[in-house]
């Protein structure tokens, strides 16, 4: 006599249509152990009906055993098992059915006990499409792809100007070549200077942007301020000079300039506080001590008149020695025609 039975098992199940065409369901059964004994037991799903076998699985069944599972069951007790059914699309409508097979581990060929036949039918099915939603994602791909297209047209077709289109040019003539480049009514400002640049031409040398619009502009050689000397000692006013990139020449006045002190600068030429180029020479003038008045033969400035010279002091004459000072004070009222100092008294 068997130790198991099958105490509550339907004889019918109903299959649910999904939307791709399968059908599916879901059976429970209950299984009792009779015996006074506790049961290590096989319960295994067997296709009637025509019906495959890859249709069916057990819920607690292994991926690699879905028809088969293996239980204990205390004596007296029961266990519920659950079947599962899916059936893909059929061209037919078609009745199958399906069974419950329980068998002892301990006499499989002697003790075991089905379940009873579970019948279901399947309709024809015509299997349908799944309607797939939209590819938007397409749609901003291409998106993307065309704004990359049309970001790279824009970029090459888009006016530009370049340095070297303009750079060495004055400034007129380098707003006309911006304007053929598709910059009309270009901006300007004054940018670093360089050296060799008239300051007069406002030679382009760079390009920048506007402070305001972020627009190109151009940035022309502004030249470099003389500084102001007048009144200072020659040799500071040639160490300002070279400080802001000018080369100093050092010429003495033709005559006394009043309002100055002896050998004070009294100008620049360049005027000073006004634009030069870089680089460029700017003679100093230095004041010359004023003659003794009452003297003859020409305003009394001493033997052989009063001679420019370059470098200065290089030619000047020590004419008078303060013992007190040092170095000799010189006297610039008489100036040699040749590049000679006089020696010191001993």
């Amino acid at each position: 006599m068997p130790s198991f039975e099958f105490a509550d098992c339907p004889t019918r199940l109903d299959l649910t249509a999904a939307p791709d065409g399968t059908r599916t369901g879901s059976l429970r059964c209950t299984l009792r152990n009779t015996s006074s004994r506790r049961q290590t037991v096989r319960i295994r799903i067997e296709a009637l009906s025509g019906a495959r076998s890859d249709w069916f699985n057990l819920a607690t069944a292994p991926p690699t055993s879905t028809l088969e599972i293996e239980e204990d069951i205390a004596a007296g007790s029961t266990l519920t098992v659950e079947a599962l059914v899916k059936v893909p699309p059929q061209p037919a409508a078609t009745d199958h059915a399906f069974r419950l097979r329980v068998t002892s581990e301990a006499q499989p060929d002697t003790d075991f006990a089905e379940g009873p036949a579970v019948a279901f039918h399947i309709d024809a099915t015509e299997r349908r499409e799944v309607k797939r939603p939209f590819p938007w994602w397409a749609v901003a791909v291409a998106a993307v792809f065309l704004l990359v297209v049309a970001g790279g047209v824009a970029y090459l077709m888009w006016p530009r100007l370049e340095l070297d289109m303009v750079r060495g040019h004055p400034l007129e003539e380098a707003k006309a070549i911006a304007a053929k480049h598709g910059f009309a009514n270009i901006g300007a400002k004054p940018g670093e200077p360089e050296p060799g640049h008239d300051p007069a031409q406002q030679i382009v040398v760079a390009l920048g942007k506007d402070d305001t619009t972020g627009a190109t502009i151009l940035l022309f050689d502004p030249g470099v301020l003389v500084p102001k000397v007048a009144r200072s000692d020659p040799r500071d006013a040639q160490q300002a000079l070279t400080q802001k990139g000018f080369t100093a020449s050092i010429v003495a006045e033709t005559s006394h300039v009043d309002g100055f002190g002896d050998t004070e600068v009294t100008r620049t030429s360049p005027p000073e506080e006004q634009p030069a180029a870089m680089g460029s020479a700017v003679t100093v003038m230095v004041n010359i001590k004023k003659p003794n008045s009452g003297g003859g033969g020409g305003g009394g400035v001493g033997p052989g008149g009063i001679h420019p010279c370059t470098p200065w002091p290089a030619c000047i004459r020590v004419i008078e020695v303060d013992p007190v000072l040092s170095p000799p004070r010189i006297d610039p009222r008489v100036y040699d025609p040749l590049p000679s100092i006089g020696s010191f008294p001993q």
